[in-house]
């Protein structure tokens, strides 16, 4: 991660020490802030990633009983080539939910 702003993320070589910007971004549902997009957990050819993100006021009880309210974030999983991933292009295959949401 640089220290210019905006923040610029690399991705290292670990073969051949070469580093590369990345420059995949995901949105915030909210306000279109970007977030840069990096791989979580890799899967046969894809990488998980999270390409997007909500942000919500969640409304809940507190031990004592009392009502409290707390910032909650939803993050929207998909796949994503690995090849795409790295070349920076945008391919996602999103995660659905079973019941069709």
């Amino acid at each position: 991660m640089s220290v210019e702003r905006p923040l610029r993320y690399y991705s290292l070589d670990l073969n051949d020490g070469s580093t590369q910007v990345m420059t995949l971004r995901g949105k915030w549902e909210s306000d279109g802030r970007e977030f840069v997009v990096y791989a979580k957990a890799p899967l046969e050819d894809s990488y998980v990633v999270v390409c997007r993100r909500n942000e919500f006021i969640g409304i809940g009880m507190s031990q004592a009983g009392e009502p409290e309210r707390s910032k909650e974030t939803q993050e929207y999983y998909a796949l994503i080539k690995k090849e795409d991933f790295w070349n920076s292009v945008p391919e996602y295959r999103y995660f659905t939910w079973v019941d069709g949401r």
